[in-house]
């Protein structure tokens, strides 16, 4: 009876149903934006909680603020429309998109390097009728430069409540 047990035990992981997030080629500082904006989009990872707070059920696009740092990114994630816009000059049309269609409307800061770690921000920006507000509460990413496979690894996310 204990050696049956035993062998269930060790064949349960074979027959979990989870779904495993695919891994994701990280070889450029862009990628780890991509990473983080994937994981956002699908509700997953250390993301879920953040993403369920802030993508509605009626939510279709996710604005990003617009930065010499954020091009080339993607514009489809999942079941979202990814737009990449200018602050200045969207700042009406992001206002009636937030107000009518809970949009969201991201800014993602630029990468600082702390010796072999990489980290950057996540912010959310409320479109009030004549300005941008960037938030203070927003989630921090670090990814590590690993030398030896010459790619970038996530080793955290923290969230502000």
């Amino acid at each position: 009876m204990k050696n049956l047990l035993s062998g269930l035990l060790l064949l349960l992981p074979a027959f979990s149903f989870a779904q495993k997030d695919e891994p994701m080629e990280l070889w450029y500082q862009k990628d780890c934006y991509k990473f983080v904006l994937t994981k956002f989009a699908n509700h997953t990872g250390t993301m879920t909680e953040t993403a369920n707070k802030m993508l509605k059920p009626d939510t279709k696009t996710i604005y990003i603020i617009k930065t010499a740092f954020t091009d080339s990114l993607p514009t489809h994630i999942g079941a979202y429309d990814i737009k990449y816009v200018d602050a200045d000059s969207a700042q009406p049309m992001l206002y009636q998109e937030q107000k009518d269609h809970h949009a969201v409307i991201l800014y993602l800061s630029k990468i600082l390097n702390h010796y072999d770690f990489y980290s950057f921000w996540m912010l959310p920006v409320k479109a009030k009728k004549h300005e941008l507000q960037y938030g203070t509460k927003g989630c921090s990413f670090t990814f590590e430069y690993n030398m030896g496979t010459s790619k970038f690894e996530h080793r955290q996310t923290e969230c502000s409540k």
